[in-house]
């Protein structure tokens, strides 16, 4: 299945998320909501999980850099979208779990070229791919522990361990790119105008997924954690 030739048109007319082939079979999957510094609506999720289910397919894509555009990488989950009746319940559950999944069983390197914010959810989304590489001005950290709703503590010990993982899961402080570096998380930092440039190389050294052990399972038990708080004591009967 080759689907190249179609990228430089836009998934959906609304676009939200963009997809581009580089070069040498790289491609750029960028997310594009600048206006909502890339915050992760029920929309973005669905159209990111239908663009990696195409190009995990497309032969001619060997690796893809994940990025943001305007100020942030990603600025996490919408928050004004949480709530409401039972069918945005189940479709803030679904969409989750399809972007993770979608992620988590790419079966080609995913680099991460992260400028700006990279906070919560965006924080999250940057560790499911292989590689991060930030630009000098990047920032992480989980702010919404300080409105009372947990971080990914289980996610974050498996690349930095217990203390580290608990210090920046319950402070809710920022974590500058260069602490990211110093620890291994982040692999390479680069000026904000080549960052690309060397995600794009990274990509091309790149030949297998690099995703720690356990972070399925990780997933698996935020996604059970998420189900149970949006649905308390209830049963989905549909596979969620």
């Amino acid at each position: 299945m080759h689907l190249g030739q179609y990228w430089h048109m836009p998934i959906r007319v609304t676009a939200q998320v963009v997809v581009k082939e580089l070069i040498d079979g790289c491609f750029e999957v960028r997310l594009n909501r600048p206006e909502k510094r890339n915050a992760l609506s029920i929309e973005v999720r669905e159209e990111a999980a239908e663009v990696f289910q195409r190009l995990a397919e497309d032969e001619a894509c060997t690796a893809v850099v994940l990025s943001g555009e305007g100020p942030a990488f990603c600025a996490g989950m919408d928050f004004t979208q949480f709530g409401g009746g039972p069918g945005n319940k189940v479709r803030l559950l679904e969409s989750t779990q399809a972007l993770f999944t979608s992620l988590l069983g790419f079966p080609k390197p995913i680099i991460a070229a992260v400028h700006g914010a990279a906070v919560g959810g965006g924080f999250a989304l940057a560790l499911t791919c292989d590689v991060r590489i930030a630009s000098e001005g990047a920032f992480f950290g989980f702010f919404e522990v300080k409105r009372g709703i947990p971080a990914f503590f289980d996610l974050v010990r498996l690349f930095v361990g217990e203390e580290v993982a608990r210090d920046w899961c319950t402070t809710g402080r920022r974590i500058e790119a260069a602490e990211l570096l110093r620890l291994g998380v982040v692999k390479r930092m680069a000026p904000q105008g080549s960052l690309m440039d060397e995600a794009i190389r990274e990509a091309g050294e790149t030949r297998a997924r690099g995703l720690p052990p356990g972070i399925v399972s990780v997933f698996a038990e935020e996604h059970l954690r998420f189900r149970n708080a949006l649905f308390p004591g209830e049963y989905m009967g549909k596979g969620i």
